[in-house]
């Protein structure tokens, strides 16, 4: 129905749901499966929204497995799709969760790490963003050993109750750094 009407997003976020019901009931095959299906079908018809949608899902479940160098190719498409596209619903999506995952598939600590946290936090469209980059760049701050910077980023973080939706288990990973 939502494709008859014109509405691509939801079709495509129908897909999505379907992929999370198979992934949170321990099926990845399927999920894998569906969300490989939902991506041949909009490279057949051309949908932008679709292929972002279905490249940024495909780069979710292989970090999920951690398998960072086959989510990275996914994660360069869903911004490419982004930059290349004037699809007003595609435009307004934020690009940060994606750069800060592409972040990940690089050393800890190298350029491309703080190349992509620094377009993460340009591309900051609400305080989850903002919140997803102070969280990233914390971890640099503590790497690069300035105390002061990470303890502020820390606290900022950790009094957020959103903190948790950015990563469940940041006040663990605080407590270790």
């Amino acid at each position: 129905m939502a494709s008859e009407t014109g509405y691509d997003q939801y079709y495509y976020y129908s897909y999505l749901l379907l992929q999370n019901y198979y992934y949170n009931n321990g099926q990845e095959y399927h999920a894998l499966a569906m969300t490989q299906e939902m991506q041949a079908e909009a490279l057949e018809v051309g949908n932008p929204y679709g292929l972002w949608l279905s490249d940024r899902n495909l780069a979710s479940l292989y970090i999920a497995q951690n398998d960072y160098v086959s989510a990275k190719p996914y994660l360069q498409s869903a911004i490419r799709t982004w930059q290349e596209t004037e699809d007003e619903t595609l435009k307004r999506q934020s690009l940060t969760r994606i750069y800060c995952d592409l972040a990940d598939t690089y050393p800890i600590g190298t350029d491309s790490v703080r190349i992509n946290v620094a377009k993460a936090m340009e591309e900051a469209k609400q305080h989850l963003d903002t919140l997803r980059c102070w969280y990233y760049q914390a971890r640099l701050a503590a790497l690069d050993g300035n105390q002061k910077q990470y303890r502020h980023l820390r606290d900022l973080c950790l009094t957020d109750p959103q903190i948790y939706q950015v990563n469940r288990k940041a006040n663990i990973y605080f407590s270790l750094i």
